[in-house]
């Protein structure tokens, strides 16, 4: 009894020290630097830009939180602001699929080879309603994004 009672203990308060330990604080940047640039964008439903060529890049990480959808990536060799373009056709599944890409938007300015894109993709939900879900698919990332419309 007294072993089962011991063991119980001690798997106990080794569990809680795993929840601390687990715990991940995200951090993204706030302002625009040479280490971590940051450009901000908004997400565009717009099949004849779904045509244009893909922008060469690679994606490190995504994240999403609310509204925004955080890419970090590198590799981003061409001159333009970075945009991501959603196509109006849907996928008929439960969720939704909808495909997305990363385009060069052409304004004569430079952009960083590498950094964080912060992008706001409300535009690409099918229905404004609470909780309502769709997959993002984007183009150059192995994953699905699963978006839930926040408002």
């Amino acid at each position: 009894m007294k072993y089962i009672l011991f063991t119980s203990s001690l798997l106990l308060l080794w569990s809680c020290s795993l929840s601390r330990k687990s715990v991940q604080t995200l951090k993204y940047p706030s302002s625009h630097d040479s280490k971590t640039p940051l450009e901000n964008s908004v997400a565009l439903i717009d099949d004849e830009r779904m045509s244009y060529p893909s922008t060469t890049l690679v994606i490190d990480s995504i994240q999403l939180n609310e509204n925004y959808l955080w890419v970090q990536y590198h590799g981003f060799s061409a001159d333009g602001q970075l945009e991501l373009i959603g196509s109006s056709a849907i996928a008929k599944s439960y969720p939704p699929i909808r495909t997305c890409k990363i385009i060069a938007k052409q304004s004569g300015q430079n952009s960083a080879q590498n950094g964080w894109l912060k992008i706001d993709i409300s535009a690409l939900s099918n229905k404004k309603v609470k909780d309502n879900p769709i997959y993002l698919q984007l183009e150059g990332w192995s994953e699905k994004i699963l978006y839930l419309y926040p408002y």
